[in-house]
């Protein structure tokens, strides 16, 4: 039987970490109502246990190309992220949406356009010149090489973009989409979560709070995370302070420079998480903690903040950072990285009472039954 006489819809997601709790997710509240085409560049899934709802194409397959070429049979078409490489540019359908994923717009669009991501632009280049795919080449070569690709991939998703009806993201993505492209007529459908709280911090971990006094910077080891300018507003702290840099997710070249950056800018206070831990350990160095400062400039993160809030720790962005414009606007205690960060500002505890309200908005987020209403929605009929 023709896939698309079973489906309403038709869903294009990467081989990532969130995709099998999605398609869990999306099928206790609209079952076998969707078709899953997981895609991934190795010639199995890596991070996706592929169901019999769900199918899995390597990136520019043949395969994958004939899915693309008959979606015609389904009432939407679903794009979660991007994906470079897919094909997506060749989708003809009148209802596609794109879920928003931060990499995407930010870096792949509207930077294109004049989005400040870096607060060093010319850093970033220099580490990826220099643990390269070619060797290690000069920086104006590898800018030359990388201003290629990044052009031909942005035509590409300026081609996707300009075939969709909606887009699903939160308000600030949607208004940085239409500030920076405003020849796109796009509607706004509400924003989802992928990954449930209770099942990122584990069932034993629900009623603990942060109640440590070390610090953390970032989520992982990507060049949008601006650490050496959050570093050097660290470098005066006290030698007992302790701060925590999670960096064993990204490119390894970024991994060691951040690595070396933080340990020649800190010294001994500076741990650099390159390996990844039990889960027991990880939450036992985490909760041993009060300030997360979170440097990136876009929208990158978003669970690694909304579990930090739901613990009670103290979230520092910079002003620009769509994040913090998001959590204001919701009414979250969050602080300023210009203003706000001192070491004595990350000593101090965040009120009970503030506590409390910070978690239930995290709950009302992203919570497993927060999730279930709002794929009610983002995947109704309307």
């Amino acid at each position: 039987m023709d896939s698309s006489n079973r489906h309403r819809l038709i869903h294009f997601i990467p081989d990532e970490k969130v995709t099998d709790n999605f398609i869990s997710m999306l099928e206790s509240v609209y079952p076998n109502e969707s078709r899953y085409i997981v895609i991934g560049t190795h010639a199995t899934p890596q991070k996706t246990k592929i169901a019999d709802n769900a199918e899995y194409y390597v990136k520019g397959s043949k395969g994958l190309a004939e899915v693309i070429e008959n979606v015609s049979g389904y009432a939407r078409v679903f794009l979660h992220g991007l994906i470079q490489g897919a094909g997506f540019e060749k989708i003809k359908h009148p209802d596609i949406t794109w879920v928003i994923w931060g990499a995407d717009l930010y870096e792949g669009l509207i930077c294109r356009r004049g989005y400040q991501i870096y607060v060093d632009e010319e850093e970033q280049y220099r580490v990826r010149a220099a643990g390269s795919p070619f060797g290690k080449i000069p920086v104006w070569l590898y800018k030359i090489l990388v201003g290629v690709r990044d052009k031909i991939n942005f035509r590409k998703s300026l081609k996707t973009v300009r075939h969709l009806k909606r887009v699903t993201a939160i308000d600030e993505d949607y208004n940085l989409l239409r500030e920076y492209f405003p020849e796109l007529s796009v509607e706004l459908t509400p924003f989802f979560s992928y990954y449930p709280i209770e099942k990122q911090i584990g069932e034993a971990n629900l009623e603990k709070e942060c109640h440590g006094r070390n610090i953390w910077v970032g989520n992982s080891a990507a060049p949008n995370g601006n650490h050496s300018s959050i570093f050097s507003r660290l470098k005066d702290y006290p030698a007992t302070a302790r701060i925590y840099c999670p960096i064993s997710y990204g490119m390894q070249q970024h991994i060691n420079y951040i690595d070396r950056i933080g340990k020649d800018m800190l010294g001994e206070r500076f741990v650099g998480l390159k390996d990844y831990m039990p889960a027991e350990k990880y939450f036992e160095k985490y909760l041993d903690a009060n300030a997360f400062i979170f440097g990136h400039l876009r929208q990158c993160g978003f669970g690694s903040v909304l579990m930090a809030l739901y613990f009670g720790g103290k979230c520092y962005f910079y002003k620009d950072s769509p994040l913090y414009s998001y959590c204001t606007r919701n009414g979250v205690r969050v602080f300023t990285i210009e203003e706000d960060l001192t070491y004595k500002s990350t000593q101090e505890p965040l009120d009970a009472e503030t506590r409390a309200a910070n978690r239930k908005f995290v709950m009302s987020v992203c919570s497993s039954e927060a999730i279930k209403k709002q794929l009610g929605i983002a995947f109704s009929d309307r």
